[in-house]
């Protein structure tokens, strides 16, 4: 990432779990605040954050498969076997 990019970035991104994927995306897309005010949030940030965490445990599960020589469509098998969604846990009720 170039170093002008990443150093316009809040400290909200800067410290995002997601930001590894999107990395700030464009700066031109950066118009919005964050919660605590600081300018130059991603418009898209939460959508972002909602996806990239709603795969999480796929991608894990994926990459797991591929670790031991095995094919990673076999997640879908698993997923639907699985009793819950990782991501459903994480939801407040």
């Amino acid at each position: 990432m170039p170093e002008a990019k990443r150093d316009t970035l809040p400290r909200y991104c800067r410290e995002c779990e997601v930001r590894f994927a999107c990395h700030g995306e464009c700066p031109r897309n950066r118009f919005m605040s964050t919660p605590m005010g600081e300018p130059g949030l991603n418009y898209l940030c939460a959508g972002y954050k909602h996806f990239f965490n709603h795969i999480d445990h796929p991608m894990r599960i994926m990459a797991t498969l591929l670790r031991h020589d095995r094919s990673p469509a076999e997640v879908m098998r698993i997923i639907k076997h699985a009793k819950r969604w990782p991501s459903e846990e994480r939801r407040p009720s």
